[in-house]
């Protein structure tokens, strides 16, 4: 059985996406957004909760995956994988903050339908 769950809000006049896909046997997430979505950092866990992560150079996006990875694996105790990539142009460190700070509660909203 496949469930995809998709959530889309707009962020800086941007859309923001996130992308879930419950299989039968874990838990499949794309979050991305901004001017460039793309695949920034990918965080792959199993169901014992061990931890492979890559991030690619250049990018900053493990921070969410990682931590996406750590709370669905922590709610579901299924194998779960996270790509992640958020890219804004000419971004302040203050609107850095507000992309964490959203995705933290888009992750909240997963948590809760999952």
């Amino acid at each position: 059985m496949l469930n995809k769950t998709e959530l889309q809000i707009q962020l800086f006049h941007k859309p923001l996406q996130v992308v879930v896909l419950n299989t039968a046997e874990g838990v499949q997430l794309l979050i991305s957004g901004g001017d460039r979505p793309h695949i920034g950092a990918v965080c792959v866990m199993d169901s014992r909760g061990n931890a492979v992560s890559h991030c690619f150079p250049g990018h900053r996006d493990d921070i969410i995956a990682n931590t996406w990875a750590a709370e669905i694996h922590k709610k579901t105790r299924t194998a779960v994988v996270v790509s992640a990539g958020i890219h804004y142009d000419q971004i302040s460190r203050e609107q850095i903050q507000t992309i964490l700070d959203t995705t933290d509660a888009l992750l909240h909203t997963v948590l809760e339908r999952i």
